[in-house]
């Protein structure tokens, strides 16, 4: 080896071992935080309101935020989040429109949130379900709202018609024609809620559109989810799907039985909803989805949540087939793999609640076919 090349081998090696020597000596590189995983159940220690129980109504899940987040979704929709339910509101220079209105304790921090953002006065509500959190807010944000053209109906402006929702001093409200009867008293009874929360107008066809803030709007009623009155609301120049509670992005598929709700019902709102939706590239993007609590969602987050309800149910339902007891069926933990995102073991709707009524879904014994008629002597 000549001189030379040994005086670079010299010269490479003290230059290694100076970066060695540095590099011991160097502080450790700074720590980058990470976010921190909170469970489910720590958004939803709120515990029931007297007023929930003696209204009969589900109380709120989520503990309400000391500030509300609002944020751009896509095209002319924002999310406000943190107000029990998530709302979505459409801002337009036609008008303000607002998916679902909040619980109670949080309309006075929604109107300030849609005061911020909002060009022209609030002219529709649409409610996804009767649910108290997702409909605390209706009298209060219509009262500060306008109707739609002085001295005609809803369907003057492009709305889905009716008169009724044409109050001259305030927005409409619409929903399915099944909230509005768990809202007020269509056999006679004491009514739930104040006729101000009452929706001003309905539809009771499985699907129902309108123009409004300059693009197409379809209204989906889909039968027997959450409850028997939830809607999914379909704005279509944004491509933003509002899902109501057929989607509640941090917890299980909520069942209220009582009021028509079944797991069958939600996986058949999921499965259309995957099929409304249209990703923009590798499944991601495009399509929007707001739940009814928690992230928005792009459509393969809905295929998981689906996937998740469908997978847990034919789990349930083989437990059925070979003669399990509920408590058996406990003992499996066929939930184990997803209670790290959805699991809750406190709050309105624990896990154990969600395997309960499924397990009394697929259990339920097939009503009989009434007997044909005698043909008439």
């Amino acid at each position: 080896m000549t001189r030379s090349g040994q005086a670079l081998i010299a010269v490479l090696g003290a230059s290694l071992l100076v970066a060695a020597v540095a590099a011991q000596q160097a502080p450790p590189p700074a720590q980058i935080p990470q976010p921190i995983y909170r469970a489910p159940e720590d958004t939803r220690k709120t515990g029931v309101r007297p007023e929930d129980i003696k209204a009969g109504v589900r109380p709120d899940y989520v503990k309400l935020r000391e500030q509300l987040v609002t944020i751009p979704v896509q095209g002319k929709l924002h999310l406000i989040g943190g107000a029990g339910s998530n709302i979505a509101v459409q801002v337009s220079d036609e008008g303000t429109l607002i998916v679902d209105s909040g619980d109670t304790t949080a309309t006075d921090k929604v109107l300030a949130e849609i005061n911020r953002i909002k060009v022209r006065q609030i002219r529709w509500i649409i409610n996804t379900s009767a649910d108290l959190d997702h409909t605390g807010g209706n009298a209060k944000i219509a009262k500060t709202g306008t109707a739609n053209a002085a001295g005609g109906g809803a369907a003057a402006n492009g709305g889905p018609g009716g008169a009724t929702a044409f109050n001259g001093d305030r927005a409409g409200i619409l929903a399915f024609q099944n909230t509005l009867n768990r809202m007020s008293a269509p056999t006679g009874k004491a009514a739930s809620r104040g006729v101000d929360d009452w929706p001003t107008d309905t539809f009771f066809t499985q699907r129902k559109n309108f123009w409004y803030g300059g693009e197409p709007i379809e209204m989906w009623n889909i039968a027997n989810a959450h409850t028997d009155g939830d809607i999914i609301i379909f704005f279509r120049k944004s491509d933003v799907i509002v899902a109501g509670d057929i989607i509640a992005a941090d917890r299980y598929p909520y069942i209220d039985a009582t009021r028509g709700g079944s797991l069958q019902g939600v996986i058949n709102g999921l499965n259309q909803i995957v099929a409304m939706a249209v990703p923009e590239y590798n499944q991601q993007g495009g399509t929007r989805v707001i739940p009814g609590h928690g992230r928005v969602m792009n459509q393969s987050d809905v295929v998981e949540y689906r996937d998740m309800a469908t997978i847990i149910r034919d789990r349930i339902a083989l437990g059925i087939r070979q003669g399990k007891t509920l408590e058996q069926i406990k003992a499996m933990r066929p939930t184990l793999d997803y209670d790290g995102n959805y699991g809750s073991t406190s709050g309105p709707w624990t896990t154990d609640m969600f395997l309960e009524e499924a397990y009394k879904e697929l259990s339920a014994k097939p009503a009989a076919p009434k007997p044909a008629a005698k043909p008439a002597q």
